[in-house]
């Protein structure tokens, strides 16, 4: 049995991994900024509460006192933009914190990576490591996409997949990605408290097989009973256009959907499994991804999702925390599903001009801002080999067409 103390215990990943700690005859300690958001959590009273702010060496040191592994699964997904900075800032409190109240083992869940040039907020989950393992013993268990049901990864597949059977997509659909199943990087985390010696350095954790993006949406649809879709890489869409396309058909805000879109700019796969000889898999082996589907949904349809992403992230607008409830509320049984992903598809239709709109905006501000212009969106030369066109088929309807010219023309079109 280990003392640990648990940042970011109201997240989706901490809030799984606390009970299961405890579950393993832990003492567990948690950081949290505001201690109401633990009241309603079935393990409430099983642990030490510690409210603070991860800037404040003092809060931060109390949560290390005493703590033999600390986890530190906080990271920020704000848009602000000084978040790197910020980022930095609680890292360095966090390693000071640990080295002077002798903790002897750092856990730091961060993300799978290409080396090279990195988007933003990969950029900063590396930087963090860096700052943490300067200081500490930390091990970085670096892991794809976390496929579980109410995971920002696995929704933003969902409902991604549910809107149109044609979709129209970035160049980055066609990026490896090794995603791995909720169950399986908690299996790690589990264990990480269990080593007998101190660990030093970064690990690749991931599912058995990577696939790109478009096929992690076709395979979604098949087991979830859908029509595949299917999927063309266009030039068109930006990472500025398509977090905007994401932020409109999904229920995730776009300051999520901007930083899991820039995450996507590379490919993210293992280098190697050398956590195998560390952290052995499960018994039954690591879970593949059509099967982490599988689990996700019937938890959906059982309306026993543990946590979600929007218990971590604050809502930019409230009625998207009421169309996510009212999804899994009503979750994936078979008529649902055809219902739903109809209705889906047709708000999709609908907004896309809306997403092109706002990304024009956007450019234009950035041009305000200094930044490099970009060509109007009619100019852009995929817009010209794609017609604009965006048609949709939903189950037992017929065909549905939107030019991406303005709202006028697009629901004249599904009149």
């Amino acid at each position: 049995m280990s003392r640990i103390a648990v940042t970011g215990a109201t997240g989706y990943i901490g809030g799984r991994l606390v009970p299961r700690l405890l579950s393993q005859g832990h003492q567990v300690k948690v950081f949290t900024r505001d201690a109401q958001r633990l009241r309603d959590v079935p393990w409430h009273a099983e642990v030490e509460i510690i409210e603070g702010d991860l800037a404040d060496l003092e809060a931060v040191s109390r949560l290390c006192y005493g703590a033999e592994v600390v986890y530190y699964l906080v990271h920020s997904m704000s848009g602000s933009r000084n978040f790197a900075e910020q980022e930095k800032n609680c890292a360095s409190v966090m390693a000071r914190a640990a080295l002077q109240q002798g903790v002897g083992q750092v856990v730091y869940l961060s993300g799978l990576h290409p080396s090279g040039k990195l988007s933003e907020h990969l950029e900063s989950r590396v930087a963090v490591g860096e700052i943490l393992s300067a200081s500490v013993n930390t091990l970085i268990l670096q892991a794809g996409l976390v496929i579980g049901s109410g995971s920002a990864s696995f929704e933003m597949i969902r409902h991604l997949s549910d809107v149109l059977p044609v979709m129209p997509a970035p160049r980055w659909v066609r990026n490896q990605v090794q995603p791995i199943a909720i169950r399986d990087a908690l299996h790690y985390l589990v264990a990480a408290a269990q080593l007998q010696q101190p660990v030093h350095g970064a690990y690749d954790i991931g599912g058995p097989q990577a696939y790109s993006y478009a096929q992690l949406m076709q395979i979604y649809a098949r087991v979830a009973g859908l029509r595949e879709p299917a999927v063309w890489a266009l030039p068109l869409l930006t990472p500025r256009l398509a977090s905007h396309w994401v932020n409109l058909v999904t229920p995730l805000p776009r300051t999520l959907a901007s930083a899991l879109v820039a995450s996507l700019q590379h490919d993210c796969v293992m280098q190697s499994r050398k956590i195998d000889g560390l952290i052995p898999p499960p018994e039954q082996g690591l879970c593949d991804y059509p099967r982490a589907v599988h689990l996700a949904l019937e938890k959906i349809n059982a309306d026993a999702v543990e946590t979600t992403w929007a218990t971590a992230h604050p809502m930019g607008r409230a009625q998207k925390l009421h169309r996510y409830a009212q999804d899994h509320h009503h979750g994936h049984r078979a008529g649902a599903i055809q219902g739903s992903a109809t209705a889906r598809r047709r708000f999709a239709i609908l907004r896309l001009p809306d997403a092109l709109e706002a990304a024009r905006t956007d450019g234009q501000a950035g041009r305000r801002r200094g930044l490099a212009p970009r060509p109007p969106l009619e100019q852009h030369p995929g817009l010209g080999r794609c017609g604009g066109l965006v048609a949709s088929r939903g189950a037992g309807e017929g065909p549905v067409a939107a030019l991406a010219g303005g709202n006028a023309r697009a629901r004249a079109s599904l009149a």
